[in-house]
Formats: structure tokens, C-alpha cells, sequence
């Protein structure tokens, strides 16, 4: 199977992993959902492929048990294969922490989880299909 068809999305909360698979199996119905629980199982997963066969997109907690979503993109953005690979991070506010440069992180989008579940499915799906017709 080809990466390039996993939707993966780093979380340990199994509500939002729930919302997030709603998203991906209604909006791309040939994608394989993947939740990782961690920060580092994501980098073990991601280090592990073969780096001509990468997602399209990784989808991001902004908190997570082990990193929060600066320090897992900016370990991301360390390994020179996965410079370019998109984020879609997803927080709580309506914008990310001051201290957090989006713009240095190369492709990323940041999205605010709204207690409006179908608002931001909409906005999720809307991120994805972006990334997706990229490729």
C-alpha cells in the first residue's frame, strides 16, 4: 500500500481521532485513516518509510503526551526528506502561541477545534483537500 493513500493523524485523544476519521472516510473514501497515540511514534513511523513513498500531509494535535506540536514539527522539519511535507495542525485557540513562527515551519496550516463539530469538519476537510489536490 502507498503511503501517499494514509491519512495519518498524531493524537491521544480518541474523541478527536473519532471526528478526524468522520472527515477522512467521508471526504477521501480510498485513504486509509492511521492514528498514532505520540509525538515520537509519529517520527518512528515517519523515519521508518521509505522516504520516496511519504503522506501527502500529516494532521497534528497541538498537545500531545510526550511533544506539543512546535517541537514535533520542528523535529519534522529536521529531517531533510520531510522539509516539505505539510502539517495540519489542530489546537484549541484561534491562533497558535506568539512564540510559535508558522511561516518557518514551511507548508503548514493551523486550524482552531471548534466545539461546532460540523464547522470544523468542514474547515478540516478543506485543509485536506487542499494538501491533496497539491500532490
Amino acid at each position: 500500500m502507498s503511503m501517499r493513500n494514509v491519512i495519518p493523524y498524531v493524537s491521544n485523544n480518541e474523541f478527536d481521532c473519532l471526528i478526524v476519521q468522520k472527515v477522512v472516510t467521508n471526504a477521501f473514501p480510498d485513504a486509509t485513516f492511521l492514528c498514532i497515540q505520540r509525538g515520537q511514534g509519529a517520527l518512528q513511523w515517519l523515519t521508518s518509510l521509505p522516504k520516496t513513498d511519504l503522506p501527502l500531509f500529516l494532521v497534528v494535535d497541538y498537545f500531545l503526551p510526550d511533544l506539543d506540536a512546535k517541537q514535533l514539527a520542528t523535529q519534522i522539519r529536521e529531517v531533510p526528506e520531510f522539509e516539505g511535507l505539510p502539517l495540519i495542525l489542530l489546537g484549541e485557540w484561534p491562533v497558535p502561541d506568539s512564540d510559535f513562527n508558522l511561516d518557518a515551519l514551511g507548508p503548514v496550516v493551523y486550524l482552531k477545534k471548534s466545539i461546532d463539530l460540523e464547522l470544523f469538519q468542514t474547515d478540516l476537510e478543506r485543509a485536506m483537500l487542499e494538501f491533496w489536490q497539491r500532490a
